[in-house]
């Protein structure tokens, strides 16, 4: 089941609370808001769309194919260019207040 957020949706495949690790589909179809994570690590993996990743001020063009590390404490957003940017993500380190907006 798809979860609707405001510019994005998320589709939830396997979470583990006790180890941290949540493992999701994520369609980003506005600018993400400019945040961090104080413990969270963040795998992304393009597989749909086109846009544009910043991650502590360095811009990345990402297209399908396209994998980022998010680290802890790095800054980051993404703004799709194309309609939306469908991504397969992993978070390790997850928590849903481990979420800071810049």
């Amino acid at each position: 089941m798809w979860i609707q957020k405001k510019g994005y949706s998320k589709k939830i495949l396997f979470t583990d609370d006790k180890a941290g690790l949540q493992i999701q589909l994520a369609k980003i179809r506005q600018n993400e808001k400019i945040h961090f994570h104080k413990k969270k690590t963040e795998f992304f993996f393009v597989l749909k769309g086109r846009g544009t990743a910043t991650i502590d001020n360095k811009e990345t063009k990402i297209r399908p194919g396209s994998f980022l590390v998010i680290q802890p404490k790095q800054i980051h957003h993404v703004v799709p260019i194309t309609k939306e940017i469908k991504v397969f993500m992993v978070k390790i380190n997850s928590t849903p207040e481990d979420t800071y907006f810049v």
